[in-house]
């Protein structure tokens, strides 16, 4: 991820190492793939609603999968 640590870092590092780029902004909301992973999960979870809501257990089950594999995609 290219990043830059903001002005007023959170946890009060000078160096990214420090906090594992954790409070660090993106240099472009594109080139971030934890924005296009926010987006993919809202709709698991909205797909796992609805499913669940119909009843179709094995759908949200299915959902629920789909989104615990994104999560680890984007974990450091």
């Amino acid at each position: 991820m290219n990043a830059r640590i903001p002005d007023s870092c959170l946890c009060g590092a000078t160096d990214c190492r420090a906090c594992h780029g954790a409070m660090a902004v993106p240099d472009e909301l594109g080139d971030d793939r934890t924005l296009d992973a926010i987006d993919v999960m809202r709709d698991l979870l909205n797909d796992f609603e609805n499913a669940w809501r119909k009843g179709q257990k094995d759908k949200a089950m299915q959902c629920l999968d789909e989104l615990e594999a994104e999560i680890e995609e984007v974990k450091p």
